[in-house]
């Protein structure tokens, strides 16, 4: 089924389950005349097994009962929702078997690379049993002598046709593990076993299980905890309190809570993969007491917690009901993850936890926080911002990262649409603000989208829907910013920044000519790896993969071409010949300006005027003193919040 229809699928489905109770209703008011029975429903349960690290096997018991007609479909997904990338978990599933109630092996044939179709034989019960063989990648199930991590979409088959039913998780780990970390609810009465509505909720919830360190706190009456195996030598009573701060200024900002409960899990992973009342992510103790590295860890944390606004509940249609066998596209990761690098500054800022010079500036260095100018100068100074629009950098993200780049030995000539996304949030921001004369922000977006889309009509937003609410917030078309989504046209940061009276430094003319195109020698022979759009090259038609073979008459290498291009000054001609496809041909090139790679530093105006003053004031407002300076009795004022799940 095409991607678009099993969404509408979906849809329908997940519309009859939010329906359910009518419908039961109705059906018990029809039986009652006849007195026939209603069938049982379906009930649904998983074991898995941790009890042998060592073989490296995670053992799998999926429970099926009060089932109908046959065959029935086990399908594994092909890839976890925050990470977008096919991962294939059907290669790590090893002795599949069925059996009925009798214990009697049921007949099964793989229906295609995900699917196991088990011949039931009218057996309205039926549990089939795998492994699953076991990793280290950030989205798989692992185990080791010391703990168990529980990759859900790893791990766990849905049957065909129930992915909205309810399920239930029951884990058995090695003798003496005292602790599981996860998002899904504990059912009571019941040791190590968990609830899920569906199966949705399911695969977003991974596991933790060992003997993990419990560190928890409460904002505004909602649990939370920060769990996690190791977790070493640091200021305990100072990390939590920066988590929390974190957490309260961003429900602030949204306004609402929505969950019951939340969990960061150190699973001792490089990477962070966000969930609704959830997120795994990295941890090295030893940042806490390091400024720097604090900072740049505080904003891997509330990126990953501002997830759970944006791109968990704030979404694209297309992420979200899901199709867990095929590649579930979009335009708009700029807006899911570009927005949350910003808005995790943005929080961060607001909870007194960053200065205002690290939102603009960063802290400098290789390892150095980023800031607005870091990200900049990380889309500007590289030549991918010549060739890709963020929108196509977000299609094209579940393309494998190897065949991005136009030639397996040039430049990459893609953009990161976490860098460019960041700055398009910036963009946004200060033009919703200007427009509207600091009433209304990107804040206002984030909330109504949360309301109109999340809350009430209960899907994800259009690309279109997307861009009107942005509008409607500004009270102005938005043609500018949303061409630099979609196109390759330069970005006019000195008119955005202005806004709120602010200064950026732009690159400088070098000494030199510029060619508009990077050469290499391969094999001995000068090649050309990639051409600059609108460039002297360009306009010359010359194209990658072309062979120079001379300039001026000589044969030159990279280095000497380089040299030479260096030696002469915009505007000056030179004659090349180059060969393509077996034939030579020559081109006069005009030699355009060099520019410098900037800094893109922003600095105040010193008299900026009234408007441009409150809206920076507004933007980059703090709250509370830095966290080197953080007090216990500090912590931001309660607000009244509502949590909604």
């Amino acid at each position: 089924m095409e991607h678009a229809k099993r969404v509408q699928f979906l849809n329908f489905q997940r519309m009859v389950a939010k329906n359910k109770f009518l419908l039961l209703l109705a059906l018990v008011l029809t039986s009652c005349a006849s007195q026939v029975p209603s069938p049982a429903p379906e009930t649904l349960s998983f074991v898995v097994s941790l009890e042998h690290p060592t073989n490296r096997l995670c053992h799998v018991d999926f429970h099926c009962s009060g089932l109908k007609g046959g065959p029935h479909d086990f399908t594994m997904p092909a890839w976890m929702p925050g990470d977008y990338r096919m991962m294939n978990y059907a290669k790590n599933v090893t002795n599949f078997t069925a059996r009925d109630d009798a214990g009697q092996d049921l007949k099964w044939a793989k229906a295609d690379t995900n699917t196991w179709r088990v011949q039931s034989g009218g057996a309205s019960s039926l549990t089939a049993s795998y492994d699953v063989i076991t990793g280290q990648a950030a989205a798989q199930t692992s185990l080791s002598e010391g703990s168990g991590f529980i990759a859900p979409t790893d791990t766990y088959m849905y049957l065909d046709g129930q992915i909205l039913h309810p399920v239930t998780v029951t884990i058995k780990p090695k003798e003496g593990w005292t602790n599981i970390a996860t998002g899904l609810d504990a059912v009571a009465g019941q040791s190590n076993t968990f609830y899920a509505p569906d199966f949705d909720i399911l695969y977003d919830c991974p596991t933790l299980v060992g003997n993990l360190e419990v560190l928890p706190f409460e904002v505004r009456g909602i649990h939370h905890e920060f769990d996690g195996l190791n977790l070493g030598q640091f200021d305990r009573v100072k990390m939590v309190s920066d988590l929390k701060r974190m957490v309260e200024s961003a429900t602030t900002l949204m306004g609402e809570i929505g969950y019951q409960h939340y969990t960061f899990i150190v699973a001792g992973r490089n990477a962070g993969i966000e969930h609704l009342n959830e997120t795994t992510l990295p941890f090295n103790g030893s940042s806490v007491s390091n400024v720097v590295r604090n900072k740049r860890w505080l904003d891997f944390a509330a990126h990953e917690y501002f997830h759970n606004y944006n791109v968990k509940r704030i979404r694209p249609i297309a992420l979200g009901p899901f199709d867990y066998e095929h590649e579930n596209r979009t335009y708009m990761l700029w807006v899911s993850e570009g927005f949350t690098d910003y808005y995790a500054w943005i929080v961060l800022r607001r909870a007194g936890l960053l200065s205002e010079k690290d939102v603009l500036n960063g802290t400098g260095g290789v390892r150095g926080f980023p800031g607005l100018a870091g990200s900049i100068a990380s889309y500007e100074n590289f030549p991918g911002h010549l060739y890709q629009s963020v929108a196509d950098a977000s299609w094209n993200e579940w393309t494998p990262r190897a065949a991005r780049a136009s030639s397996g030995t040039g430049p990459r000539l893609t953009v990161s649409y976490y860098d460019k996304g960041n700055l398009l949030g910036t963009l946004l921001d200060l033009k919703i603000r200007h427009e509207s004369q600091n009433k209304k922000s990107l804040d206002d977006v984030m909330r109504g989208l949360y309301k109109e889309y999340y809350r009430e009509k209960k899907r994800g937003f259009t690309d279109l829907e997307f861009r009107e609410m942005c509008e409607r917030m500004a009270g102005a078309r938005l043609e500018e910013v949303f061409d630099y989504a979609y196109t390759t046209k330069p970005v006019d940061y000195p008119k955005y920044f202005d806004y709120a009276g602010l200064d950026i430094d732009m690159p400088k003319e070098l000494p030199g000519g510029d060619f508009g195109a990077i050469v290499r020698d391969s094999n001995g022979k000068l090649t050309v790896t990639a051409v600059q759009p609108i460039s002297s090259a360009a306009q010359s038609g010359l194209l990658a993969q072309d062979e120079i073979v001379t300039v001026a008459g000589n044969a030159v290498n990279a280095e000497s071409f380089n040299e030479l291009i260096s030696s002469k000054k915009p505007g000056e001609q030179m004659e090349i010949a180059y060969s393509r496809a077996g034939a030579t041909h020559k081109a006069k090139i005009t030699l355009g300006h060099k520019m410098e790679k900037g800094t893109f530093k922003i600095t105040p105006q010193p008299h900026p005027k009234a408007l441009q003053a409150a809206i920076l004031k507004d933007w980059l407002r703090g709250q509370g003193p830095i966290y080197s300076q953080y007090k216990e009795g500090n912590a931001i004022p309660e607000k009244k919040l509502r949590s909604t799940e």
